[in-house]
């Protein structure tokens, strides 16, 4: 009966010993550093084979600066930290300042990653913020657009400004951008529902781009006759034309 018990009782032991490691284990996986957010399996950039413009920059994903142990306070300028950005390219810096009483710099960067959600698109803008740090502007102005080509910008545009206002940024310390906020000014639909927009083809840009060019300088010329014209260079119908061209503006603006 006496070795009956201490069997049982090193039974037990062992079973509890068993319970309290998986315990431990579990509460060491909570504990864990959460993971970067990053995009789905199939929706990486698109290969293209236009070469980079003069002066554009390509930057790679890269995980933004650890901001642990460094709370947010008033009056201070900060990028929230959010998930690694996918890879982008700034195409294009205007420096806008003359006639403003500022500093300010305009500057579009090409994303060619398709569904993005807001959380990348913003990581994008933040990291462009941090490369013009320390470099005398006192407002940024930054478009994230999925092709270059674009008129409209397809994804959002934010301001880095004194509390986020573009109309502030004469009252800006550019040494410090103390109390600069990041300010979404466009936000696009299609980023919280991506499956509402069709991305155009190849195809559609190409002639988007024609028309455009043909019409963007001279407000009296037949938009049909534009129209007419690229069929009859690419031999397709007009309707089918009209209804690339369009496709374009209606993914801009979705």
């Amino acid at each position: 009966m006496i070795l009956l018990l201490v069997a049982v009782g090193v039974l037990f032991l062992c079973c509890a010993g068993t319970t309290t490691l998986a315990t431990i284990g579990l509460v060491i996986g909570d504990t864990s550093t959460p993971q970067s957010a990053s995009v789905s399996p199939g929706t990486q950039p698109a290969a293209s084979s236009r070469r980079p413009d003069p002066g554009s920059t390509a930057v790679a994903p890269t995980a933004p600066a650890s901001t642990a142990g460094t709370p947010s306070t008033a009056g201070t300028s900060e990028v929230a930290p959010g998930p690694s950005s996918p890879a982008y390219e700034i195409f294009e810096r205007r420096d806008v300042s003359a006639g403003s009483g500022a500093r300010r710099l305009a500057l579009r960067a090409e994303l060619r990653t398709f569904p993005v959600s807001e959380q990348q698109v913003t990581a994008v803008a933040s990291q462009v913020v941090e490369r013009h740090r320390g470099q005398g502007w006192q407002a940024l102005s930054i478009v994230v657009t999925y092709d270059r080509r674009e008129v409209l910008p397809s994804y959002a545009v934010f301001e880095w400004a004194p509390g986020g206002r573009w109309s502030e940024a004469a009252t800006g310390d550019a040494a410090t951008w103390r109390g600069y906020q990041l300010n979404a000014a466009t936000l696009r639909e299609k980023l919280a529902q991506p499956n509402k927009c069709r991305l155009p083809t190849e195809q559609a840009y190409v002639l988007n781009a024609e028309f455009n060019q043909a019409t963007e300088d001279n407000v009296e010329v037949s938009e049909e006759a534009v129209l007419s014209e690229i069929a009859k260079r690419h031999k397709i119908s007009t309707a089918r034309a009209e209804e690339l061209v369009v496709a374009v503006e209606d993914w801009t603006m979705c």
